[in-house]
C-alpha cells in the first residue's frame, strides 16, 4: 500500500528543509499550502470554524513544537498568517520543516476526527498532490 499524501507531503517538506532550502522558502510554501487549505474548506465548514481549527491544531503542535507557541492568539477569522510565517521564518530551515509538518498532519488528523478520514482523505488528496508541483523532484526523498 502506498503511503498516505499527507505523509508523502510532510516527507517532501522534510526534505526541503534538509536540502539546503531557506527557512522563508519553508514559511512561504506553507503559506501557500494553508491558503490552499482555506479553499477548500471554508465553503464546507465555514471560515470561523476553519479558524478554529486552525488554532486548535496550532495549540496542540506547540506542546512539541515549543516556538509555535507564541503563534498561537486563540480564534481569528481568517487566520492571520503573518505571525506564523514570521516564527517558521526565523527558524532553522530543518526545525522549520519539522514544525509545519507537525502542523499539518495534527490539522489533518484533526479534520479526520471530525469528519472521517474517507472524507477528508478525498477532500486533501488535490491539495497534498499540489504540494508535489511545488517541491523540485530531486528534493523527494525516494
Amino acid at each position: 500500500m502506498s503511503e498516505a499524501p499527507i505523509d508523502q507531503a510532510i516527507d517532501a517538506l522534510n526534505s526541503l528543509g534538509n536540502s539546503g532550502a531557506s527557512s522563508d522558502q519553508v514559511a512561504a510554501l506553507f503559506a501557500f499550502y494553508w491558503k490552499e487549505i482555506e479553499v477548500v474548506l471554508t465553503p464546507l465548514i465555514g471560515e470561523v470554524s476553519v479558524a478554529t481549527l486552525h488554532q486548535r491544531c496550532l495549540f496542540r503542535t506547540s506542546e512539541h513544537i515549543p516556538w509555535l507557541k507564541s503563534a498561537f492568539k486563540g480564534t481569528q477569522a481568517p487566520v492571520d498568517l503573518v505571525d506564523v510565517v514570521a516564527l517558521i521564518s526565523q527558524q532553522l530551515p530543518p526545525d522549520a520543516a519539522v514544525g509545519t509538518g507537525a502542523f499539518l498532519k495534527n490539522f489533518n488528523e484533526k479534520l479526520a476526527s471530525l469528519l472521517g478520514r474517507a472524507l477528508t482523505d478525498r477532500l486533501f488528496d488535490l491539495i497534498w498532490l499540489k504540494f508535489f508541483d511545488i517541491v523540485p523532484a530531486s528534493d523527494i526523498p525516494s
